[in-house]
């Protein structure tokens, strides 16, 4: 029997895309959240914004709905939730802010995991033999939990944080 091919049907939902968005501390990304929150569904509880690690970002905001993941166990806990319990509640989107302290708490569950298999504390880089293995476990455990929001449903926001450098042209006369 021949293979059933799919055809794509383009959806006009914010929610059926992955969103990054970056930008320098303090410049409103969250509150850009919030607002594009508010602004298509007129409901501050069609948006989860789950502050990751030391991100503070939703303290600026009154009416956001949030939960804090200040470790990677409480972050697997919250989207168990999430997943489980996806009638309970009414979110559309889930924004992860920050994604640079995702990749954070990310790193210190490889360090616990490396710890609990081998009994022994290493850096980051020597985890798991070294040689890129912690690398590829953080990408894992972000990929993992990524795809589990996104099959459960919601639409997803990343924000980062991009670092503002002020460059200063150098002028090379020739002589």
């Amino acid at each position: 029997m021949a293979r059933q091919y799919k055809t794509n049907e383009v959806k006009v939902d914010l929610a059926s895309y992955r969103h990054y968005w970056r930008g320098e501390k303090k410049v409103g990304k969250t509150t850009l959240f919030y607002d594009m929150i508010m602004s298509l569904y007129g409901d501050a509880s069609c948006g989860l914004e789950l502050s990751l690690g030391n991100e503070r970002g939703f303290k600026a905001i009154d009416g956001m709905v949030y939960d804090e993941a200040p470790t990677w166990s409480d972050l697997v806990e919250i989207v168990e939730d999430l997943i489980e319990n996806k009638e309970d509640n009414n979110f559309k989107f889930i924004s992860f802010d920050t994604v640079d302290e995702r990749v954070e708490i990310a790193k210190k569950e490889v360090i616990r995991l490396d710890y609990k298999k081998s009994g022994i504390r290493h850096e980051f880089n020597a985890c798991f033999g070294g040689f890129g293995q912690p690398r590829q476990r953080v990408q894992s455990l972000i990929d993992s939990i990524m795809t589990r929001v996104e099959d459960a449903g919601y639409g997803i926001v990343w924000i980062g944080h991009t670092k503002y450098k002020d460059v200063k042209e150098k002028i090379a006369l020739h002589i």
